[in-house]
């Protein structure tokens, strides 16, 4: 018997082992998958639909995205991916259909998607998915009238959309104020709690805006009178006493680690830390109940003393040197040391924690983006998600965080920005400027005005 020449027959060997792995590769039968992420129901001017399509063998090939409506199919979106190069395996479409241009109508319909990879074997794959297709804004009607805020002080408004209205507010620059539509007596009702910002010169437009589920956006510029407040100046010194006492303990707690420095510690601490603890008190008073949980005026805490003004513009110096600059962001409130604290209104506690700068803080969600901040406390007789009552107390005034001196620092916030606290203890403000407006325009239609 002859012996197997080897060396004959290896690259007959090879041959074959190439040509079955070129077969099952060119011809390789795994279809492709076509997934839609964002589960869009609603297709309006400026909806962006993405599609995510993944291929495991040789690649991508022609994608198609077409709509049927009544008016029949039609082709929106066309590409053949196999002529990029490399060979791609994955890809996301980002598409925004021009649903005005290509003459689609508003109504019910059907999003359809084809894809073919690169194989010989043209391997596809097809989804549809039924959409509703919304190119109609909602409408906005005002129920209030004679809209009147104070630099730094709040205002309400209260208007009536259409039925399609998902979110609505008010737009002041780049603040947002969330509407509800919970209190009037009528979902296409909205009543929205807004400031006009301290920081900002009057002049900024004021625009009411509703949105619905296809995204269209429709706007309406509010007439408003901003009586413009000239907030106070402060030049604050800093002691060595002072820094040596409240600064390493704050940059310790923090891991922010020393510079070594005093003066370059505080400047931390007062801007880094303070722009992180703000931060945070914006994202927890921008997520509110969507009903009003108080009533009546605000309660200033009792036998107390304003310290320092809301919106003081405060210049601290060392050594007769300027080192930092800010705006106080609430009033500060001195009686005897440890004094109690109450709740200034009923709301839900949702923070109750120490907060950097702030110390010891208690935040309560008063509804409809209402909150107050209590901060520096000694001890706090609260926690999170605790329901409180006008008055009930909520902890005692102490030093904690940078405070000086034994104080409360008393904080009101509409859909996390703060504003102007006094307003909120008058009641005859609340009854004159909110009590009595929304009571009118849960009973009236819209004026048009």
């Amino acid at each position: 018997m002859k012996r197997l020449n080897w060396k004959l027959f290896l690259p007959v060997a090879i041959i074959i082992i190439v040509g079955v792995v070129a077969y099952f590769t060119v011809f390789e039968s795994h279809p492709p998958k076509i997934e839609w992420t964002d589960s869009v129901d609603y297709l309006g001017d400026d909806t962006t639909i993405t599609i995510d399509i993944t291929d495991r063998g040789m690649g991508l090939g022609l994608v198609e995205v077409f709509y049927k409506g009544a008016a029949g199919e039609r082709s929106i979106y066309s590409e053949d991916l196999s002529k990029r190069s490399p060979a791609m395996k994955e890809a996301e479409l980002g598409l925004n259909i021009p649903l005005r241009e290509l003459g689609i109508k508003d109504g019910k319909g059907t999003i359809r998607i084809t894809l073919v990879d690169r194989s010989l074997l043209k391997n596809s794959a097809e989804v549809e998915y039924p959409v509703i297709v919304d190119t109609t804004p909602p409408t906005i009607g005002l129920l209030t009238r004679d809209h009147v805020v104070t630099r730094g002080g709040a205002e309400i408004a209260a208007f009536r959309t259409s039925a399609d209205t998902v979110e609505a507010g008010i737009r002041i620059g780049e603040r947002w104020f969330k509407a509800y539509n919970e209190s009037l007596g009528d979902e296409s009702r909205y009543l929205v709690f807004f400031s006009y910002p301290y920081d900002l010169e009057p002049g900024e437009p004021v625009v009411i805006e509703a949105s619905d589920k296809a995204g269209n956006l429709s706007t309406r510029k509010l007439g408003i009178l901003v009586k413009n407040k000239k907030y106070r100046k402060r030049t604050i010194g800093l002691s060595d006493g002072f820094l040596d006492r409240k600064i390493p303990p704050l940059v310790e707690g923090s891991g922010m680690g020393s510079s070594g420095s005093g003066i370059d510690d505080f400047n931390m601490v007062n801007r880094d830390m303070r722009a992180s603890n703000e931060a945070r008190i914006a994202e927890l008073t921008s997520k509110s109940t969507a009903q009003m949980l108080w009533k009546g005026s605000f309660l200033q805490m009792k036998n107390s003393q304003v310290m320092a003004r809301y919106a003081d513009f405060r210049t601290y110096t060392y050594d007769g040197e300027e080192v930092d600059k800010l705006y106080h962001l609430g009033v500060d409130l001195a009686a005897v040391k440890r004094h109690p604290v109450g709740a200034a209104n009923n709301g839900i506690v949702v923070f109750a924690d120490a907060l950097g700068i702030y110390g010891n803080t208690v935040i309560i969600d008063h509804g409809m983006g209402l909150f107050t901040l209590y901060s520096h406390l000694s001890s706090m007789d609260v926690g999170l998600d605790d329901e409180v009552s006008r008055g009930e107390r909520i902890g005692r005034t102490g030093q904690s965080g940078l405070a000086g001196g034994d104080h409360l620092h008393f904080g009101v916030y509409l859909n996390g920005t703060a504003v102007l606290p006094i307003e909120w203890w008058d009641g005859g403000w609340i009854k004159k400027r909110i009590t009595r407006r929304i009571s009118a325009a849960s009973k009236k239609g819209s004026n048009g005005r």
